[in-house]
């Protein structure tokens, strides 16, 4: 039986992750994974559940990747931690910046889109409109996952490139937004903050991982 060690722990992300075997991951897996609701590779693989996680590897690379019945994957280095490990010394640092990351992102987002309609009707825009502007808003987010995922493959520019021009693109987004009160300002600025902001969040849950 030969063995091979599953390191990859967010191949769910479409992410180009450390791997022993040739595992062609593409954007578009993060479409497959999404749409699936199945259990990560990794997970199934940590629980002993081989022959679940090697159809999920063969489904998610659309059959590329093929794992025989002789083959064992296995984990590397893994165990249950706590809570008080995420602050030892070593990982101190990290965890404190995807704490604040993530709070930051969370206020900023539900924030901004729980008062996006009253800030839009003190402002003389209807509340139908308002919820058009919200709608659309939605809508945008999606392309701008996938955008994040397709450009995260790219070694010139790498995730945490990705993740910073979204932010600034974002935030950009957000003083459109917050000095806009036309139609066409407003429905611009929140299609482009929607799209790289929830890029943006797809992105640090990469680069955190």
């Amino acid at each position: 039986m030969r063995s091979l060690p599953f390191t990859s722990c967010c191949l769910c992300s479409a992410g180009r992750e450390p791997c022993s075997y040739p595992a062609p991951w593409h954007w578009s897996t993060y479409c497959r994974c999404t749409s699936s609701w199945t259990r990560p590779p990794y997970y199934l693989v940590g629980s002993g559940r081989q022959s679940e996680a090697k159809n999920i590897i063969k489904k998610l690379s659309a059959g590329k990747v093929s794992i025989d019945d002789g083959t064992e994957l296995y984990t590397v280095n893994v165990r249950r931690g706590s809570m008080a490990e995420l602050f030892r010394p070593e990982l101190r640092r990290p965890t404190i910046l995807i704490l604040l990351a993530n709070v930051t992102f969370s206020l900023g987002y539900w924030g901004l889109f729980a008062w996006l309609p009253t800030i839009l009707v003190d402002r003389g825009i209807s509340f139908l409109n308002t919820l058009l502007y919200i709608a659309i808003g939605a809508i945008a987010e999606y392309p701008g996952y996938l955008a994040a995922a397709y450009l995260e493959e790219k070694k010139s520019l790498g995730r945490k490139w990705v993740m910073a021009i979204f932010l600034a693109a974002s935030g950009a987004a957000t003083f459109w937004l917050a000095y806009s009160f036309t139609f066409n300002d407003v429905m611009a600025a929140i299609i482009i903050l929607s799209f790289f902001n929830l890029g943006a969040w797809g992105c640090l849950g990469r680069v955190a991982a």
